[in-house]
């Protein structure tokens, strides 16, 4: 069965990049054979051409954006551009089924349709995934035309939602889609040794540690007044690292006044992009979600089945991957420093430890990459299949 893949960018971050990227490895080993189509040229290439899986770069644009790109003069003046750059990039996609034979399409993001028109000619079943929230107020992105959007993703054969607080929020925009979660994995032997857990707290401060894009929905602001916070109320004292590539340069700025303004400029280190997070779990007692929604939640879960206390807010993707005791209310009043608090007194105590034990090993069954490509390849197969049958049923005039 050959299977096109697209995905919305070339460049190896993102958690739906690397997710694909993971499952690719697990699902060119069976029966399926994978193709790739990838916007622009980048660092997904190199891992694409070690793993031998032939792939296309066709140039397109997003239909979803910031409400702030949309709104600009200059994104309304490229417009018609993009559109006519898509028009001619849906050629090519048709162009690359027909000349590989693709029995099945795969939209990694709701960012972008392009293929969907081609695979519908074809009579190519379509499998889109959603991994991010749409339409749902700041700080999410926007659709250039939400009704078009939503009327296009409904007609996808299957919708696989990362989460079911996804597939609630886009179930409740397509009321009659068919919409299947599959939770995303991670590679389970890239993971810390459990001998690991020895070295956490064992210095005179406590390691904290927050991952993802520098945007305003990662909440890195309240990570920051909680390190002041800590030492203030419980004279504890913290520092922060925040590691994430840079989305959004006003926002880092104010990151960096926040400190300042606090005292604490010297307890918070930006490290920037990272492709080796285990360097960052060795030197972390504690991970940081704070972010104001998550889709699902691959931090907290990396986290967890590295042996590490996370602490997350109790919304969306979140509070559906960590344990009722790991979150805290995301808008209650020092509720972050008072859990942070609360973990490190819990392990001064030795209570903490047996519990990370657990968490790793339900982290490790429940979130695995190959239990996530498995149930992707199923739910491909089926569409195939019903496809085949739909086909075949016409052909011979039933």
């Amino acid at each position: 069965m050959r299977v096109l893949f697209f995905t919305t960018s070339g460049s190896y971050h993102g958690g739906g990049v690397m997710c694909l990227i993971e499952m690719l490895e697990y699902i060119r080993k069976t029966d399926c054979e994978p193709y790739v189509i990838i916007p622009t040229h980048g660092s997904v290439e190199p891992l694409l051409n070690e793993m031998k899986i032939p792939y296309g770069v066709i140039r397109t644009y997003d239909w979803l954006v910031d409400t702030r790109v949309r709104d600009t003069s200059g994104f309304k003046k490229k417009r018609a551009i993009r559109q006519l750059i898509n028009k001619l990039a849906e050629k090519r996609f048709y162009q690359f089924m027909k000349k590989n034979k693709i029995e099945a399409f795969h939209l990694n993001s709701a960012f972008n349709p392009t293929g969907v028109k081609s695979a519908k000619k074809l009579n190519i079943p379509v499998i889109w995934h959603l991994r991010e929230f749409a339409e749902n107020g700041e700080p999410t992105p926007v659709f250039d035309n939400a009704d078009t959007a939503f009327r296009t993703m409904a007609s996808a054969d299957v919708l696989v939602a990362v989460s079911d607080c996804i597939k609630a929020y886009y179930q409740s925009k397509m009321p009659g889609a068919n919409i299947v979660t599959i939770y995303d994995g991670i590679k389970i032997d890239d993971l810390l040794p459990t001998s690991n857990m020895k070295s956490l707290f064992k210095g005179d401060t406590v390691r904290l540690t927050s991952v993802g894009g520098i945007a305003p929905i990662k909440g890195f602001e309240d990570a920051i007044s909680a390190v002041a916070r800590c030492r203030d109320k419980f004279g504890l004292n913290c520092t922060l690292t925040i590691v994430g590539r840079m989305r959004n340069e006003a926002y880092l700025n104010k990151l960096h006044e926040l400190a300042d303004d606090l005292g604490i400029a010297d307890r918070i280190a930006f490290y920037g992009e990272c492709n080796e997070m285990s360097k960052i779990w060795k030197q972390t007692d504690i991970v940081l979600v704070c972010s104001k929604s998550e889709s699902f939640g691959r931090v907290a879960v990396e986290a967890m089945a590295n042996g590490l206390p996370v602490i997350g807010a109790n919304n969306t993707g979140t509070s559906e991957i960590l344990p009722v005791e790991c979150q805290y209310q995301k808008d209650e009043n020092d509720a972050l420093v008072n859990k942070i608090c609360e973990v490190y007194r819990c392990f001064e105590s030795g209570k903490e430890a047996e519990k990370l034990k657990v968490r790793q090993s339900d982290a490790k069954r429940s979130y695995n990459i190959e239990r996530s490509a498995r149930e992707l390849l199923t739910v491909i197969r089926e569409c195939f299949k019903a496809s085949f049958f739909t086909q075949t049923a016409e052909n011979v005039g039933i």
